[in-house]
């Protein structure tokens, strides 16, 4: 068997394997691609605006900004932990029910965030951040009674495919709000699945009524920006009213 060589680790060795930890752990900063998404970017660094709502169209990036800046929010210590919470309400036939303890099962609903997550605070982080509760997967089932945030540290709660709340979930989630909280709703009206009222559409409206200072964005077909192919057939759809 080949002996393996010894080296010796010397300073200049310490300050290569630093920079090489540096780069494989540097982040490429969030960049705007859309007014919209600029305006999401501005509401998410705004610590006086503690609830965000970003609808509109598939494709747009609302997920993607707002589980990177959750992400970064987290590395940076500025909160302390991120919830992750969807409807589990399926898109067309279900495969029934699914195996596994709470987090098997949530992680499937919410895995477009978990996705966006990894890829910005890298895998092993983010197991991590998951195994000690600093991220978390809450059910809506089980949301009343929460608190989220307060003195101690701050959370990000991030609400997924939101268009799905009906009004008695949008009054549970809404008001789990603590002190240093930023809840983000993200979701496309017009991909809704369940058969009463949008408690999302609710929401904005009453939103306008009252002229409450939270920050709706409305995202468009001109912000698209999955890809060409995403756009072609966002189009088409709203085009056929479809």
């Amino acid at each position: 068997m080949t002996k393996r060589k010894s080296k010796e680790f010397t300073e200049d060795t310490k300050i290569k394997s630093l920079n090489k930890f540096q780069i494989e752990r540097s982040r490429p900063p969030i960049i705007a691609q859309s007014n919209n998404q600029k305006l999401h970017l501005k509401s998410l660094n705004n610590p006086h605006i503690p609830v965000i709502i970003a609808t509109g169209c598939a494709g747009t990036g609302k997920t993607y900004l707002s589980a990177c800046h959750a992400a970064d929010a987290y590395l940076n210590g500025k909160v302390d932990s991120i919830i992750l919470c969807r409807a589990n309400i399926p898109t067309g036939r279900s495969l029934g029910a699914m195996k596994g303890d709470k987090d098997e099962k949530m992680s499937h609903w919410v895995a477009p965030m978990i996705d966006v997550l990894k890829s910005r605070l890298g895998t092993a982080r983010f197991e991590i951040a998951l195994g000690r509760g600093d991220i978390e997967y809450q059910p809506l089932e089980t949301i009343r009674g929460r608190s989220f945030g307060g003195t101690d540290g701050g959370a990000y709660v991030l609400i997924d495919e939101a268009q799905q709340l009906t009004i008695d979930e949008i009054k549970a989630v809404t008001t789990r709000v603590g002190e240093n909280c930023k809840l983000i709703l993200m979701g496309d009206l017009a991909q809704s699945d369940i058969k009463a009222a949008s408690g999302l559409g609710l929401l904005i409206s009453l939103i306008d009524k009252y002229e409450l200072p939270i920050q709706v964005i409305d995202y468009e077909l001109d912000d698209i920006c999955r890809s060409a192919t995403c756009r072609m057939f966002v189009e088409l759809f709203y085009k056929e009213g479809i």
